[in-house]
């Protein structure tokens, strides 16, 4: 993950900083006959989440997707992979396919077997090669 800019602001330089004083008297009455000498709040630069090497990724799926490496069931002419196969297919592990798809970079398909939902592998490629732009 890359490091993320930090900066730090003075607290007591602030227009709200009475009602910050005033909610920590409240809330802390052991701190009532406090002065706050120094009140510093650090903010942290948001960096959106990311694939590494997502090229490489993109290579490994397309090459075993175009060698039949692997074998996956098909339904109504559709190949459908399960999670394990996908990490299998693109190098990385089955938690990082579920990470990828709880951040919303691959979604499953619609089309499954019974209740299950599987990947499509056609999907999943052009849903990566979208990050890329």
């Amino acid at each position: 993950m890359p490091n993320r800019k930090t900066a730090k602001i003075e607290i007591c330089k602030l227009k709200c900083f009475g009602i910050i004083a005033r909610e920590i008297a409240e809330e802390y009455p052991e701190y009532e006959n406090y002065l706050i000498d120094e009140g510093i709040l650090h903010i942290k630069e948001y960096v959106p989440p990311t694939i590494n090497d997502l090229d490489k990724i993109l290579d490994k799926l397309r090459f075993n997707y175009a060698t039949h490496k692997y074998k996956y069931e098909t339904y109504r002419d559709k190949e459908l992979i399960d999670q394990k196969l996908l990490a299998k297919m693109a190098g990385v592990t089955r938690q990082t396919i579920a990470r990828w798809e709880q951040l919303g970079f691959i979604s499953r398909s619609d089309v499954g077997l019974s209740s299950d939902r599987y990947f499509q592998i056609k999907e999943v490629i052009s849903q990566l090669e979208k990050l890329k732009m």
